[in-house]
């Protein structure tokens, strides 16, 4: 299990790895930037290690309520996203950027339910602390989502049927 100092040094060196490959992707490939990130991320992949392999100062662990852990699909998600990501690197860059997208939104959804379980002990009182954090972002998330792809969907038929047969399927 992750302590917080373990969590806050592999958030900062993901966030560092992530900026190296945008830099190099849409700066410059041999720039002095590049150089200075990529230090920064080995300089931080070395501390996040000696912080995992120290367990954040901890002497002793405390056992954890394993009833109040759920089973999680963000890894799967996040998995999924890295793949667009990568794959987003050699096809297009609509895929890098989805893939961005799915990758940060898994993310946070994974923390957001790890941090909710370990909020108490009533499951009850965890759920409900996720829901109040979560839903006023997630509800017009997908409801913009919905809206956008059922107006794309009505340009393309739009575009497909002749100007008269048009103005009437808008009316009707």
């Amino acid at each position: 299990m992750f302590k917080v100092g373990s969590k806050l040094f592999l958030g900062i060196t993901g966030f560092a790895a992530l900026t190296l490959v945008a830099y190099l992707i849409f700066v410059e490939r041999l720039a002095l930037g590049g150089v200075a990130l990529s230090v920064v991320s080995a300089v931080l992949v070395g501390l996040s290690a000696v912080i995992i392999m120290i367990n954040d100062g901890d002497s002793e662990v405390q056992p954890r309520d394993v009833s109040l852990v759920r089973a999680s699909m963000w890894p799967l998600v996040t998995v999924f996203g890295l793949v667009l990501f990568i794959l987003g690197l050699v096809v297009a860059q609509v895929y890098f950027i989805f893939g961005i997208v799915v990758v940060l939104a898994a993310l946070t959804e994974w923390l957001v339910q790890a941090w909710s379980e370990s909020a108490s002990d009533d499951a009850a009182h965890n759920d409900s602390a996720r829901r109040r954090l979560l839903h006023p972002i997630e509800f017009p998330v997908i409801a913009t989502l919905g809206l956008g792809v059922i107006i794309f969907a009505f340009s393309r038929i739009m575009l497909a049927i002749s100007k008269s047969a048009g103005a009437v399927a808008f009316i009707g």
